[in-house]
């Protein structure tokens, strides 16, 4: 898990909190594939509305695509090995920044707001880097 260093969020927006918590969230419910977390996570574009049904499903478009995340991504990494910190947080959009330890370059998880809640842009940080 990231290090705890006091409270990263003490005297900002709520809205750093949420997208922060948003991404750990999605990161904690893959590697156990909690099904109904995972898909409730990402933002629908960056997974597709078919997928999405997919998924409700638990059918083989769905779990291909998470299987080609995973080649790319690996959570234990940013869970257990990484920094985390708050990027630039607006109105619908934030960063989450993930530096794994000895890493000069860090991953930054793109947050999205979306029917009001803070979900993650799997295209926006892993596909168009």
């Amino acid at each position: 898990m990231p290090p705890r260093r006091g409270n990263p969020f003490a005297g900002r927006s709520t809205a750093r909190a949420h997208a922060f918590i948003a991404g750990m969230a999605l990161l904690l419910a893959i590697p156990s594939w909690e099904h109904a977390l995972v898909w409730t996570r990402p933002v629908t574009a960056s997974i597709g509305r078919e997928v999405r049904r997919d998924s409700e499903e638990g059918g083989p478009l769905a779990r291909n695509y998470w299987d080609a995340f995973l080649r790319r991504f690996d959570p234990d990494d940013a869970l257990e090995r990484s920094r985390w910190e708050m990027g630039p947080v607006k109105k619908d959009q934030a960063e989450v920044i993930i530096t794994k330890h000895g890493a000069e370059n860090p991953a930054v998880l793109v947050m999205r707001r979306e029917e009001g809640s803070w979900k993650a842009g799997l295209v926006e940080t892993f596909w168009t880097r």
